[in-house]
């Protein structure tokens, strides 16, 4: 009896942690940060589309198989770099989202909406 109390108390954790809600964002935070998504998806996306123009060309002039793998090795790595750089730019974008989400909770202007 004394194990099914602690057991209990933790399956309703999640539900008292969603239970707290918290305040809708700053209409004009929210128009930035969409801005932002937005440039930097468009910026990935271009990236993309370079890259496989690239690797289409580079496919069309290959004469042996070696050049061809050479040529979606090339386009397989650019790939990579993109997919890492992107990712990181998102951890940066997430780490200030913390931040200021952080910060405004310190100064009680999350609450005070």
């Amino acid at each position: 009896m004394k194990r099914l109390i602690p057991l209990a108390l933790l399956a309703a954790l999640p539900f008292a942690a969603a239970a707290q809600t918290t305040p809708p964002a700053d209409p004009q935070a929210q128009k930035a940060r969409f801005e932002q998504f937005r440039a930097l998806d468009s910026e990935r996306r271009q990236e993309r589309i370079r890259i496989l123009q690239e690797a289409d060309a580079c496919i069309s002039r290959a004469e042996t198989p070696d050049t061809y793998r050479a040529c979606k090795k090339s386009e397989r790595e650019a790939h990579k770099a993109v997919r890492d750089r992107m990712k990181t730019a998102k951890g940066q974008k997430r780490m200030m989202m913390r931040a200021e989400r952080k910060g405004d909770c310190m100064r009680g202007k999350r609450w005070q909406q």
